[in-house]
């Protein structure tokens, strides 16, 4: 009896010993999988952000916005990266516009006399088209095969063919950034929460991501790569930053976000910094004031009226034309045709005098010609 006894307890506790190896077991077996179904939620987190950010590339497709902006530059070493969010955290540009100039006197800006803090500009949109009223009185229009640039100071009025033009043209992107396109998901890696917010890092191409390392293990990389916090609720872009030859050289804040009708958002406050080996050495602000978007715009919004003596430089063509407008029109596109067609006298193009000596010289050519051949037609008199 005292055997069975003995065996019995020897066999619950053989019994124990293998329940619980087997639950170990399972809780190994379990581990990956969570592993994985993490991997898997940041992956569906990636794709749905970016998804969402390449649709709000094409959701406006009309707008109205009247905004402040400001642009200064810098030469003083003290202006890390570190130090300029630091003073970008201590002043609020949306809610005390004017903070902008203790911003910038904390910086070292040089303030010319003549260049005011916020320049009051106006851009208008509607499809391809684009007007955007900047410094002075100047205009600047998009249009589906050519691009205006207006320069009130000069008094001179540019035409080029769409793209053609060195003058940057203001661009809806100009109020909101994107995560770059070229790059797709699997380049993307999760390095940050926070309640409100999660930043996304660049990695190497998983082609040339280092043999035997993971995913999570290659996205720690000897040089920095591009990062983009992203709004969590939104997904709307609100801090990204660049590098090159593993320095910062651009950082972008969007901050503000207004949601308007269409579930469209847009931050009230975007901020550029561009950094020459990582140091600054400008910062672009764009504080809009008002925006309509995705409502009627009338038209009319993009002529562009051309004032008596205005210079007109038209330059979509090999040979330049330059004109002067002696009368005043509602819309310079109403006389670029005419004047391309019928090369008015009014038009002064480069190399028109050459052509003026080659007609002459033909003139005179055609006439020495005419001469030698009645000379050799003409009779010859025999001496006697």
């Amino acid at each position: 009896m005292r055997h069975l006894f003995l065996c019995g307890i020897g066999l619950l506790v053989l019994l124990t010993s293998l329940i619980k190896a087997s639950l170990a077991d399972a809780d190994d077996t379990l581990l990956p999988s969570e592993v994985d179904q993490s991997t898997l939620d940041e992956a569906a987190l990636i794709e749905a952000i970016l998804e969402h950010n390449t649709a709000c590339r094409e959701e406006v497709v009309s707008a109205e916005i009247n905004y402040l902006w400001h642009i200064s530059t810098y030469d003083n070493p003290a202006n890390t990266a570190d130090h300029v969010r630091q003073l970008l955290n201590e002043f609020d540009l949306v809610g005390n516009p004017d903070s902008l100039q203790l911003l910038v006197d904390a910086l070292g800006w040089h303030q010319n006399s003549n260049v005011p803090l916020w320049d009051d500009r106006d851009f208008v949109m509607l499809g391809d088209k684009r007007r955007a009223d900047t410094f002075e009185g100047s205009v600047e229009i998009v249009d589906s095969d050519h691009e205006l640039t207006y320069s009130m100071p000069n008094r001179q009025l540019d035409v080029t063919s769409r793209g053609n033009s060195s003058v940057h043209k203001t661009h809806i992107e100009d109020f909101r950034s994107f995560p770059p396109t070229v790059l797709s998901a699997d380049r993307f890696r999760v390095v940050g929460y926070e309640p409100d917010c999660v930043t996304l890092s660049v990695v190497p191409s998983p082609a040339i991501e280092p043999a035997g390392k993971s995913a999570r293990e290659s996205q720690v990389a000897t040089s920095p790569f591009d990062q983009y916090t992203f709004d969590i609720s939104t997904h709307t872009l609100i801090h990204a930053i660049s590098y090159s030859q593993e320095q910062v050289y651009r950082e972008v804040w969007q901050q503000a976000l207004t949601k308007y009708p269409g579930g469209v958002v847009l931050p009230s406050l975007r901020l550029k910094a561009i950094y020459n080996d990582g140091i600054l050495k400008s910062l672009t602000v764009w504080l809009i004031e008002e925006a309509q978007l995705n409502s009627p715009v009338d038209e009319s919004r993009f002529l562009m009226p051309v004032a008596e003596n205005t210079v007109l430089v038209d330059s979509r063509f090999k040979e330049r034309l330059v004109h002067k407008v002696r009368n005043p029109v509602d819309d310079v596109r109403s006389i670029l045709v005419p004047v391309m067609a019928s090369h008015s006298t009014d038009a002064h193009k480069s190399g028109s005098n050459w052509r003026w000596i080659l007609i002459f010289n033909g003139i005179i050519l055609i006439g020495f010609s005419i001469w030698l051949w009645r000379r050799e037609s003409s009779p010859v008199k025999s001496g006697t």
